[in-house]
């Protein structure tokens, strides 16, 4: 085997081995990315129903019953102003997966097990392959580029580091969404734009150019990857000059390259036309950015899906940029434009912890350009044997955490675009939890260990037996006659008063308990949509300085202590948590108890207890 072969098989092998034993088949499909991207060949293949999708929804909800949810979403199946409905979601993933979906078509013509409506079992799988076998051949075209500037080693252990280390990992096993195979498409530019400037031909510019055009039809935004070829071996201004000089000689090279771009954005085009009766149009409308505001600390350090969080071996990439112009000054311009711009883009968006993704999955298409920096902290490190041996520590460290943590939510453990600083630290190396961790998971907030506290006093009870309150049932009570339902958005279940009043002080512990029933018929479906306990503290001006809350009905029959439980219908059962007073707390500040119900559905509550503690 050849040196290249050699560090692909080895991934290849890990890669695989995950995807039997991670994957999850009937997953797949229920996630609106990789079903918005993958129903445009359903639809247009099988079904011929484009700009009405009816056929192809209904197929999809039968293979896949938990995603019927999708079509409830406003943002995934939307009608034009000419009456057609549309995918939001670009048709390059689709265009992509169209080797595969063949081969399993014909599959399911053979094999009768299995219908031929796209999206039985051999088309899922074997998309899913194509999505494995696209990355591998992605790395194995870019290593010959990362071996024009550093050593065979470095170049492994770079690779290595992409592959294993980071997020791309996450998407092996799991979804079919754009950003493997954008990782791919981002592979192949660069291989082709590197081999194209050693030794210009038509066939290498039109392979720009369709490349080009395959990124940005398959995220849009991906439009600014144009920039690589422009940039690439640009770092001065003689080789700017230079560069200028070459294109106004070989414009023939640019032509190509434009009818290869064309050539691949004509599918997008066309059904935008098709379902609109317009060129272009914006298929996100609602979902807005705001450019004047990107939010680089949270897409980057955020516990809620943050990028360095999850995936901290890239902060070495980055350190390793400042290293790189003198090893490799032809990339150095592309990275930072791409990656800037990128950043800036996607961290622009409504909402940047894009779950879900192990870590913000929108910086895996930047991985192929962030290894030449991975590479270049490398490259100091061997400088000495200490610091080699700190390079590997932090490699091998962050492939075992990378790896440990997909496990992790394979199991169910780790939410990452759900998680926070306290749930996070609390399940760290760990592959069960108990009750005090889902209390943290929607919380934030640490739970004591119960011996260590005492109770000082009860601050207030309601049985809810002498209350004045429409909302009052006697159809089921945990304990006396009444209890109250909750169906409305703010439930008039409240507690407010001064720390002078209630005798707190700083640091010492508060405790709401709640009994609540749900009834099979009002059971929720949607986890953010749960009823929750908030408390909240102000200061003597009124501003909120503290606010905690948890999802009552998540504790109602939790035996499996999962961070996914939505409640069991037609039990009784007690939720808690405990809330420490912020330090800085004065006998002027207020406390705040409600509850909140997004769902309106209904839910009872019973004997609404809040608690003072002290630590021992």
């Amino acid at each position: 085997m050849s040196y290249r072969s050699k560090i692909v098989g080895f991934i290849g092998v890990i890669y695989f081995f995950s995807f039997f034993t991670l994957y999850n088949l009937y997953d797949v499909m229920s996630n609106g990315d990789s079903s918005g991207y993958y129903i445009h060949l359903v639809s247009a293949l099988i079904n011929q129903d484009v700009g009405e999708y009816s056929k192809s929804t209904a197929s999809m909800v039968e293979n896949f019953p938990s995603s019927s949810v999708l079509l409830d979403d406003p943002y995934w199946l939307r009608e034009t102003s000419i009456g057609r409905k549309y995918i939001k979601y670009s048709v390059g993933v689709a265009v992509m997966e169209l080797p595969a979906f063949f081969l399993a078509h014909i599959y399911t013509k053979f094999d009768h097990r299995y219908a031929s409506d796209g999206w039985s079992k051999p088309y899922i799988i074997s998309i899913n392959i194509l999505k494995v076998l696209y990355i591998l051949i992605g790395l194995y075209f870019l290593i010959p580029i990362l071996l024009n500037y550093f050593n065979q080693r470095i170049t492994a252990l770079s690779i290595i580091g992409i592959a294993l280390g980071t997020n791309l990992f996450f998407h092996v096993p799991n979804l079919t969404m754009a950003h493997p195979f954008q990782f791919f498409n981002m592979c192949m530019l660069i291989y082709f734009t590197s081999k194209f400037y050693t030794n210009p031909n038509y066939i290498k510019a039109w392979m720009i150019g369709l490349f080009v055009g395959l990124i940005t039809i398959t995220r849009i935004p991906e439009i600014i990857a144009l920039g690589i070829p422009v940039l690439w071996g640009i770092y001065s201004i003689k080789t700017l000059k230079e560069r200028i000089n070459f294109l106004v000689g070989n414009y023939k090279y640019l032509i190509i390259a434009l009818v290869g771009l064309i050539l691949m954005l004509s599918p997008q085009i066309s059904y935008w036309h098709f379902v609109s009766g317009e060129f272009y149009f914006n298929p996100y409308a609602g979902e807005g950015f705001d450019f004047t505001s990107p939010d680089f600390f949270n897409a980057f350090l955020s516990y809620n899906n943050g990028w360095l969080v999850y995936t901290p071996l890239m902060l070495f990439s980055l350190i390793g940029l400042f290293f790189l112009r003198k090893r490799a000054p032809s990339v150095i311009l592309p990275i930072l434009v791409f990656v800037g711009l990128s950043s800036w883009i996607h961290f622009s968006y409504y909402t940047v912890n894009y779950f879900p993704g192990l870590g913000s999955r929108v910086m895996i298409e930047s991985y192929p350009l962030l290894v030449f920096g991975l590479a270049a902290f490398f490259d100091i490190c061997k400088k000495n044997q200490a610091l080699r041996i700190f390079s590997l520590f932090i490699l091998v460290g962050c492939i075992v955490l990378n790896i440990f943590q997909s496990i992790q939510s394979k199991k169910g453990i780790l939410l990452s675009e759900q998680t926070n600083r306290t749930y996070y630290w609390t399940i760290f190396g760990r592959l069960k939890i108990d009750l005090n961790a889902v209390k943290e998971f929607d919380s934030n907030e640490e739970q004591p260990n119960e011996d260590k506290i005492e109770l000082v006093k009860n601050l207030y009870f309601e049985d809810f037996e002498k209350v004045n309150d429409d909302n009052l049932s006697d159809e089921f009570s945990y304990s006396g006659q009444f209890s109250y339902f909750s169906s409305t958005p703010q439930p008039n279940i409240k507690f407010e008063d001064s720390f002078q009043n209630l005798n707190l002080h700083p640091d010492e512990l508060i405790r709401l308990s709640i009994f609540s029933y749900r009834k099979n018929e009002d059971m929720v479906t949607v986890q953010w949509d749960l009823e929750r306990i908030i408390i909240k503290f102000y200061d003597e001006k009124g501003y909120e300085k503290k606010s905690r809350g948890f999802k009552m009905a998540r504790f109602v029959g939790n035996e499996n202590n999962s961070i996914f439980h939505m409640g069991k219908a037609d039990v009784w059962g007690a939720a808690s948590f405990f809330v420490k007073v912020p330090k800085k707390a004065t006998p002027e500040w207020k406390m705040k108890v409600t509850i909140e119900n997004k769902s309106n559905k209904k839910l009872y509550f019973d004997d609404f207890t809040i608690d003072r503690f002290i630590r021992k």
